[in-house]
C-alpha cells in the first residue's frame, strides 16, 4: 500500500509539472495550426485571383487598337499586380503578427479582389 501511495504522489508531482507546459504546447499547436490554415487559404485565393488576371491579359491585348493601347494595357497590367503583391504580403503580415496564444483577432472577411 505504501507503494501506492508514493507512486501516486510521484505521479501527482509529475502532473503538476508538466501539466502546464503540456497545456501550452497544446494551444501553441493549435495556434500554429490554425494560423497556417489561414496563410494556406489566402495564399490560395490571392493565386487563384492572379491567375485569372494572368489569363485574362491576352483578351486585353487583343482589343488593343494601337501601339499606345499595348503599352497603356501593360503598364497597367503589372500596376495592379504590384498593388495586389503589396497588398497580400500586407494581409500576410497582419495574419501573422501578434503571439501565437494571444486571442485570436476579429477575422477579416475575404476581400474580393478587383479585376479590371
Amino acid at each position: 500500500m505504501a507503494k501506492e501511495q508514493i507512486a501516486t504522489k510521484a505521479d501527482q508531482q509529475l502532473v503538476a509539472w508538466t501539466g502546464p507546459a503540456l497545456a501550452t504546447g497544446v494551444q501553441l499547436t493549435d495556434a500554429m495550426c490554425t494560423r497556417a490554415i489561414e496563410v494556406t487559404s489566402e495564399l490560395t485565393d490571392f493565386t487563384l485571383a492572379r491567375i485569372e488576371e494572368d489569363v485574362r491579359l491576352p483578351e486585353r491585348l487583343s482589343h488593343c487598337r494601337s501601339p499606345q493601347d499595348v503599352q497603356q494595357t501593360w503598364i497597367d497590367f503589372w500596376n495592379r499586380a504590384f498593388i495586389q503583391y503589396q497588398g497580400e504580403w500586407l494581409r500576410l503580415a497582419a495574419i501573422n503578427s501578434g503571439t501565437l496564444l494571444a486571442e485570436p483577432s476579429a477575422q477579416q472577411p475575404n476581400r474580393a479582389r478587383s479585376a479590371a
